[in-house]
């Protein structure tokens, strides 16, 4: 799908990608990431018994006729479930209360890699403005 990628195109679709536009494929390769309900609802099926489905889901993009070959692979715990308030937690250990710790990931305020820079970006500055202070 021009113009290499899409998000959430259809229904059950979170995103897909042509491979070849995005430059890291020579022949028309496409990947379909499904949403969480339709992975929810496959996930202990076998994997060749999921390709009909995911199939039928791009099939408005991707033609079942132009289909050579597919296959399912699934991360489990690609979602969280339960996301952070806040873009990262900056704590600071009772044993080391100079030495400030950060969480920070996909988990914290916004899921998908994007959330997860996002979340880096930030923690990495507020460890970095706590760091730079003087020592009392």
């Amino acid at each position: 799908p021009p113009p290499g990628g899409l998000q959430a195109p259809l229904p059950n679709i979170h995103f897909l990608c042509d491979n070849q536009r995005k430059g890291v494929s020579r022949y028309p390769t496409y990947t379909a990431h499904a949403d969480v309900e339709f992975s929810k609802k496959y996930l202990e099926y076998a994997p060749e018994d999921v390709v009909p489905h995911l199939l039928q889901e791009v099939a408005p993009l991707l033609p079942p006729h132009l289909v050579r070959s597919a296959r399912v692979h699934r991360w489990r715990y690609a979602t969280p479930t339960v996301l952070y308030p806040e873009r990262y937690l900056l704590t600071f250990p009772r044993n080391f209360p100079d030495s400030p710790v950060a969480f920070a990931g996909d988990a914290f305020l916004h899921a998908r890699t994007e959330g997860a820079s996002l979340s880096g970006m930030c923690a990495g500055r507020a460890l970095a403005g706590v760091l730079q202070r003087p020592a009392l």
